[in-house]
């Protein structure tokens, strides 16, 4: 029992001094969030000098842990199916950085008026929407050449975290991507033709609204199989030609 118990304590102790991140927030003036620049994923930290751009760091609230950003093993960030800060600026107001991303949607895809405030506002919400118990979904709904593609890819871009699905993808990756970047998932073309599947999305869908929704999957941990819980809750822009089977998604 005595090994077990050193082997147990060594593996925490190692796991405490190092620890990878997307985001973290240690107090209000000591944020941590990833930005992907130059090819490689680095800390935008803010701390009581401004705003700096490092490859990892040691919190002065712990001196013991050295905090790393996640190397996005497969490429995912490269490949544009995670859509990360590139840097950070100055929006001087809200009012400005409103008009800014009303100017960028409207650039690239046209909407009602109505639909075009909706899309920005929705957009700028999605920066901070771990403030909320429950967030809305924007779901576009139409026949193909409808241009819902490109409406969602536009809002998406202006989104935190952007997490891009395509109907080609399985469950599995998407609660997994969204636990592991937290922020907007944009699933394109969600038309399934296995009611399996398809109701396998809306339960995602049913839970990711609220705050702490997640969905619980067996994962091997030390040769047996333990239960753990993948965080959904965030932002969701849907595209499809169909509603989903599951009735209680609409």
């Amino acid at each position: 029992m005595k090994n077990v118990h050193e082997k147990w304590n060594g593996r925490m102790k190692k796991e405490k001094e190092k620890e990878t991140r997307v985001s973290k927030f240690l107090n209000e003036t000591y944020i941590i969030e990833t930005v992907y620049n130059n090819k490689t994923p680095k800390f935008a930290v803010l701390n009581g000098n401004g705003i700096e751009i490092k490859g990892g760091i040691k919190p002065t609230t712990n001196p013991d842990l050295w905090l790393l950003p996640y190397k996005d093993p497969f490429g995912n960030l490269e490949k544009n199916i995670v859509i990360l800060p590139t840097d950070v600026q100055s929006y001087i107001s809200t009012e400005n950085l409103l008009q800014d991303i009303k100017s960028f949607i409207s650039s690239f895809a046209y909407l009602p008026e109505f639909w075009l405030n909706i899309s920005t506002y929705y957009a700028l919400m999605s920066w901070i929407y771990d403030c909320f118990g429950a967030v809305p979904y924007i779901d576009f709904l139409g026949d193909k050449d409808s241009g819902k593609t490109r409406i969602g890819d536009v809002i998406a871009n202006c989104c935190y975290n952007s997490i891009v699905i395509t109907g080609a993808s399985t469950v599995a990756p998407m609660f997994r991507l969204i636990d592991r970047y937290p922020g907007t998932m944009f699933i394109d073309e969600a038309d399934y033709k296995n009611s399996e599947l398809d109701t396998e999305i809306a339960k995602i869908l049913n839970v990711g609204y609220r705050n702490g929704g997640a969905v619980l999957r067996a994962e091997k941990y030390d040769g047996s199989y333990e239960p753990r819980a993948f965080v959904v809750y965030g932002p969701k822009i849907i595209t499809h030609r169909r509603p989903f089977g599951d009735d209680a998604t609409y």
